[in-house]
C-alpha cells in the first residue's frame, strides 16, 4: 500500500480532522508526531490507484469540505469529526468504503519514531553554528516545542502542518561562543547545546517520546530560556539577519541568504524570554562578529 488518502485526528481537538494524501504511506504519518504534543490518531484510511487517484481525490475532498476549514494558518484542517467528514466524502462519492483499510498506526522503527521535522543534528553538520528554537502552540494550553540543530531557515519558514492550531516561533538561542564559519570549534559548541536540550526534556518535556520536543503544559519560557543559560546557550533575536555559519539551506524549506532578515509571519518574540525587549533591529553588527543578542534590543517597558 503506497497511495492513500489519510484522516487524521488529535486527541486534544476531537471535533476536527486533518485530511491529505500520501504517495508513500506512511512517510506523512512519520512525520506527525512530532507537529503536535498530543499524538496523531490514524482515523481513517483509503487506498488509492496511484498518484493521479490521490490527487484528485484531495483536491475534491478539500473543495467539499471547504465551508469547515479550519481558522488560522492550519493547513488541511477542517471543523468536523473524523467520522462526519469521511460519512460527507463517501456521501458524495469522493471516498470509497471498499477502498477502506484498517485504521490505527502503522508499525515505525525506533528511528523513524523519533523524528523531529525541525532538528537535523548529524555529525555532517556539526560544523555549522547551530541554533535551538523555542515554539508556542496557539492554543488554550500553550504549549511549548525546544527543538536543536543546523536548521536554520526550517524554523522561520517550515509549518506545523498536522498540529490543529497555529504553531509560532517565540525565541531563538545560540551558544555564546558560536564560530560565524564552517568550523570544527562549533563542533563541542554545539554538543553543549546538545546536551543543553537533553537536560531540558529531562527536566520538563518527555524524553524518549515520540512527540518530540515538546514540554510538559506548565512549562514556562522563561524557565527554559535559565536553564539553557546554565550552558552557555543565550536568547538571539528572531529578527537578526542570518549570519556567518549558519547552514547555507535545509533541503525542505526556501533557502535564506546569509545576512538577509528571516520571515516574520510566524514569529512572535516572547517577553518572558527577551525581558520586555522590542526585538526591532537598530544598529546591527557585523554577523561575523556578533556575539549574541546585547546591544540589539531596544528596552519599551520601565
Amino acid at each position: 500500500m503506497s497511495h492513500v488518502i489519510y484522516v487524521f485526528s488529535d486527541p486534544g481537538v476531537p471535533a476536527a480532522c486533518k485530511i491529505g494524501k500520501d504517495e508513500n504511506w506512511p512517510s506523512r504519518y512519520r512525520q506527525t508526531r512530532c507537529h503536535t504534543p498530543r499524538g496523531i490518531q490514524v482515523a481513517g484510511l483509503f487506498r488509492l490507484d496511484g498518484k493521479a487517484a490521490v490527487q484528485q481525490a484531495e483536491r475534491a475532498a478539500h473543495a467539499l469540505l471547504a465551508a469547515h476549514r479550519r481558522p488560522g494558518d492550519v493547513n488541511e484542517w477542517f471543523d468536523l469529526s473524523p467520522r462526519e467528514a469521511v460519512q460527507r466524502l463517501a456521501a458524495a462519492g469522493v471516498l470509497d468504503a471498499r477502498t477502506a483499510q484498517p485504521a490505527g498506526p502503522p508499525e515505525l522503527p525506533r528511528s523513524a519514531r523519533l523524528y523531529d521535522d525541525w532538528r537535523d543534528h548529524r555529525p555532517a553538520v556539526a560544523g555549522f553554528r547551530w541554533q535551538a528554537w523555542l515554539f508556542r502552540e496557539e492554543s488554550p494550553e500553550g504549549r511549548l516545542k525546544l527543538t536543536y540543530g543546523a536548521l536554520h531557515d526550517t524554523a522561520f519558514r517550515y509549518a506545523f502542518t498536522y498540529n490543529p492550531w497555529p504553531v509560532r516561533l517565540v525565541a531563538g538561542f545560540e551558544h555564546e561562543d558560536a564560530v560565524p564559519a564552517e568550523d570544527d570549534r562549533n563542533r563541542p559548541l554545539n554538543a553543549r547545546l546538545q546536551q543543553a536540550w537533553q537536560s531540558v526534556q529531562e527536566r520538563m518535556g518527555t524524553p524518549d517520546s515520540e512527540q518530540v520536543g515538546w514540554l510538559r503544559p506548565e512549562t514556562r519560557s522563561d524557565l527554559v530560556a535559565a536553564h539553557l543559560a546554565d550552558f552557555g546557550i543565550r536568547p538571539i533575536p528572531l529578527d537578526r539577519p542570518k549570519p556567518l555559519g549558519t547552514r547555507p539551506r535545509d533541503a525542505s524549506a526556501a533557502a535564506v541568504a546569509i545576512e538577509a532578515v528571516p520571515p516574520q509571519h510566524r514569529v512572535v518574540p516572547c517577553p518572558l524570554v527577551y525581558g520586555g525587549a522590542d526585538i526591532t533591529r537598530t544598529n546591527w553588527p557585523d554577523p561575523a562578529t556578533s556575539r549574541g543578542p546585547v546591544g540589539f534590543f531596544r528596552r519599551v517597558l520601565g
